[in-house]
């Protein structure tokens, strides 16, 4: 599949998604509006649940995690790098109505997981790195929650 191809089917998931959210977002309407065939889409990804993870991963940028020498300042970076990011209004939106679905389906509960964590690392490595400074104080170790600057909390 070529990556033109891969994008105008990312570009109608994305539409849907937006328009109908989670409860509208099939296969079938994909095809209908990208003019694609349901057997090139199902080629690349094996599942409904696959392609919609996919389309929210490609639209989240990866941010680089600044490194400024505090917290505070690495912080504010970070706060400035996503308050510059287009429509992150709409992104939060997708994201809560995708984690609803998700309490119900444990296979897009584990994709977003994982999408989640992977979108958590720059706090994370915020955090480890005040550590490293010692600006921070003793933390429990084990699973805590870190509040994103979206304003989702994510596991650790």
């Amino acid at each position: 599949m070529t990556r033109g191809t891969q994008q105008r089917i990312r570009d109608a998931a994305l539409g849907l998604l937006i328009a109908e959210g989670v409860p509208g977002f099939s296969i079938d309407e994909i095809c209908r509006r990208s003019g694609i065939a349901k057997t090139t889409i199902y080629r690349h990804w094996p599942s409904v649940h696959d392609l919609l993870v996919d389309t929210v991963a490609s639209q989240i940028e990866h941010l680089p995690t600044p490194d400024t020498g505090s917290l505070r300042s690495d912080l504010g970076v970070l706060f400035g790098q996503v308050m510059s990011m287009p429509e992150i209004t709409g992104k939060r939106r997708m994201m809560l109505g995708l984690m609803q679905a998700a309490t119900d389906d444990h296979e897009l509960r584990n994709a977003l997981n994982k999408l989640t964590r992977e979108r958590s690392l720059p706090v994370r490595n915020l955090l480890q790195h005040a550590r490293d400074r010692r600006e921070l104080g003793h933390l429990p170790v084990g699973r805590t929650g870190v509040m994103t600057l979206e304003g989702t909390a994510v596991p650790t």
